[in-house]
């Protein structure tokens, strides 16, 4: 056996192992190094992500708390609005009653108005006949007043004779013998009497007269 030969072979395979030894231990420790940054950088992320996620955390955190504030403002407004909703409900009520009694109301004015408007065709119709009466009355007035005047001169006249005979007899002194006491002097107080009836009549129908007038007027001024 060729000993020189198998320790050079020897030599040569250790050589050669040593290479590999040395190559695995240069990838490895490369590798072992790629593998610490590679750790690094995870642990890098790792941090990055943790804080990222922690601040993902408190915002999501805060993005409650605000929604959470927001949904308890929807709320207190929402439940304003439904007790505002409920009053107006009350007021539209409310106002509904009011135009139900405005409608009666209206009916029941409506109705009064057309009663009065007949009434008043009916005050209206009366009227014109009761001008029409106190222009006849005024006219059958006018013609008293007259035929009075007429009378009333006529009693003066007479009444002036009789005293004008009276005079005559005073002055003549006629006496009668048989019956002394008998006298004409009961004619002419009875012609005197008469004058003074006639007198108040026609104060009286001067006065009638003149109501009428007045209440003529007062007619036609609210008439018109």
């Amino acid at each position: 056996m060729n000993y020189k030969q198998l320790y050079e072979e020897m030599a040569q395979k250790y050589q050669q192992m040593e290479e590999e030894y040395n190559q695995f231990v240069e990838e490895s420790q490369a590798l072992e190094d790629q593998q610490q940054k590679n750790i690094e950088s995870l642990n890098k992320q790792l941090a990055q992500t943790q804080n990222s996620l922690l601040q993902q955390k408190e915002e999501t955190q805060k993005a409650r708390n605000e929604l959470q504030s927001i949904q308890n403002q929807l709320e207190k407004q929402l439940n304003k609005k439904e007790a505002q909703i409920v009053e107006l409900q009350k007021t539209l009520q409310t106002y509904k009653m009011q135009v139900i009694d405005l409608e009666v109301d209206q009916d029941l004015n409506n109705s009064k108005i057309r009663q009065l408007e007949e009434t008043n065709k009916d005050l209206e119709v009366k009227l014109d006949r009761v001008l029409e009466q106190l222009a006849l009355a005024h006219t059958d007035l006018d013609a008293n007043k007259a035929q009075s005047q007429e009378d009333i001169e006529r009693l003066k006249q007479k009444l002036k004779e009789n005293e004008d005979e009276l005079t005559a007899a005073k002055s003549s002194k006629i006496h009668i013998t048989t019956t002394p006491e008998i006298v004409k002097m009961p004619k002419i107080d009875s012609l005197r009497a008469n004058a003074a009836g006639f007198n108040k009549s026609l104060t009286l129908i001067q006065a009638l007269i003149k109501d009428l007038d007045d209440k003529m007027s007062l007619i036609r001024n609210q008439k018109s």
